[in-house]
């Protein structure tokens, strides 16, 4: 049973992620960050959830966390960050963002179906919520605001 000490958790994560990072093992040092983001989205820290999950994209973007033998789980790894990242976004209402990355989240574990599989319907879920969210804003675009911020986000979602 959880014991819902969320303190006590980022102080043993805290922990792990120094030893991890003394031994240079980018994977686990991912995730922790996971698990702070986890942490911090619990506490209502949602933007320190989204930065702290960066950090495990910033280590994709530099090449420490470098595709070998294991590569599937490293991709579906990204996956879930991609995916908790837009769940993140989407309390905070950043709507366009929250459909990119739950876009990220599906294409990515269709790479790696063999360990993504039991994760498949809450990764569609997530990405329902937040396409049905974007429908909202475009329903709600009588603003000149609101129609560019839907006009930009249909580019990036399309193009």
């Amino acid at each position: 049973a959880q014991r819902q000490k969320p303190s006590a958790a980022l102080k043993y994560v805290t922990r792990s992620m120094k030893v991890h990072l003394q031994r240079k093992d980018w994977q686990s040092v991912s995730i922790c960050h996971l698990h702070t983001a986890y942490v911090l989205g619990r506490l209502s820290k949602h933007d320190e959830a989204i930065r702290c999950m960066g950090q495990i994209l910033s280590l994709v973007n530099d090449g420490s966390l470098v595709m070998n033998s294991g590569s599937l789980k490293l991709v579906l790894l990204i996956a879930v960050t991609f995916h908790n990242i837009a769940v993140q976004q989407i309390i905070l209402g950043y709507t366009g963002e929250a459909c990119i990355s739950s876009q990220n989240a599906r294409r990515l574990s269709r790479m790696c179906l063999t360990l993504s599989n039991r994760y498949i319907p809450t990764l569609e879920s997530t990405h329902k919520r937040a396409l049905h969210d974007l429908t909202t804003l475009s329903k709600h675009r009588n603003s000149t605001k609101n129609k560019k911020e839907f006009s930009s986000l249909m580019r990036q979602l399309f193009d």
